[in-house]
């Protein structure tokens, strides 16, 4: 076959293609747009105090805990009685953006840090820490990793 016919189908091909692609497009008819509803604002009544009585039954005052369990003193075995734990702090910091960096070195070694913000003195203080640790073996695991890692100063905190 002669190459000028062979481009002539080729072009003729590409546009008929073309036509039928984009003609139905130019001849169909568009539904109108309809304008966005607007929704008037709610308004939220302000919260009202609990009422016991609508219970119906009265309710009953919370028992105090026992002694022991307000001291959270660990036991022989490490873990902790009552309610108290520990956290490994990393260092603290009067610049938020060192502390975060600090985290993010110590998130790269599979620690979940976190940064807290303290006022101490009346000045902003952010302390980066992982934990609460529920057990004292497991807290000092994590700090001699820290100080042999990153952080030689790291200190282990009760919490909260």
């Amino acid at each position: 076959m002669d190459e000028k016919l062979k481009r002539r189908l080729v072009g003729a091909t590409v546009l008929a293609a073309l036509a039928i692609i984009f003609i139905p497009m130019l001849l169909e008819e568009r539904a109108p747009v309809e304008p966005p509803v607007l929704v008037p604002p709610v308004e939220i009544p302000e919260p009202q105090a609990f009422d016991p009585r609508l219970l119906g039954e009265p309710v009953p005052e919370p028992e105090p805990l026992p002694a022991s369990a307000g001291g959270g003193e660990p036991s022989a075995d490490g873990n902790r009685r009552g309610l108290s734990a520990w956290v490994v702090q990393a260092g603290s910091f009067s610049d938020r953006e060192k502390a975060a960096q600090l985290a993010v070195r110590l998130r790269r070694l599979g620690l979940d840090a976190t940064v807290e913000q303290a006022r101490i003195r009346g000045r902003a203080v952010y302390r980066v820490q992982m934990g609460p640790f529920t057990q004292r073996r497991r807290t000092d695991r994590v700090l001699a990793r820290v100080k042999k890692k990153i952080a030689p100063d790291a200190i282990v905190r009760r919490y909260p």
